[in-house]
């Protein structure tokens, strides 16, 4: 998730930081070449969690406390690996017939309107935390493995089979 400056001083005034307090971490994020977002994270001036449901609140986009081991294989697959990465989104389910599509930046209208594109327009786009759709994304990973794992056999079996071959 990427967060304009702006948005994120809103955000953190919000939480009750002064803005001397804000100043300080702008000054910070210019030293270090960061973005402002990043330096508020790393210095644990609010959570992950937190700046999430604030900046869901203030673009009006329900937060998905997705548990990414949840998503069933069939919904995860409805969005290709590349671009649910190239998008950073997943769909986390389906609700009688409409996709529920979590990612780390709702307010991106390019990502919005490929995904649409993709899924059709009966998606409800919700937003979630940069880890959690992290590990979610990991789950496609996880998946090719269990997968791989029914196909290909393990050195036990191929011993077993070379025995009965002999």
């Amino acid at each position: 998730m990427h967060i304009g400056d702006s948005i994120i001083e809103k955000l953190l005034r919000k939480k009750d930081i002064s803005d001397a307090q804000i100043a300080k971490l702008r000054d910070l994020a210019v030293s270090e070449k960061k973005l402002l977002q990043d330096v508020v994270l790393k210095n644990k001036v609010i959570s992950e969690d937190d700046l999430t449901k604030l900046y869901a609140a203030e673009i009006e986009v329900p937060l998905a406390k997705i548990n990414p081991t949840d998503i069933k294989k069939e919904d995860l697959r409805l969005l290709p690996e590349r671009i649910a990465r190239q998008y950073r989104a997943v769909v986390f389910g389906v609700d009688n017939g409409v996709k529920l599509v979590a990612m780390e930046d709702p307010d991106d209208v390019q990502a919005r309107n490929f995904l649409q594109h993709q899924l059709g327009h009966n998606i409800h786009i919700h937003i979630t935390t940069t880890s959690l759709l992290q590990t979610a994304l990991d789950q496609y990973r996880d998946n090719v493995g269990s997968d791989l794992t029914k196909v290909i056999p393990t050195v036990d079996e191929v011993e077993e089979i070379e025995e009965v071959d002999e």
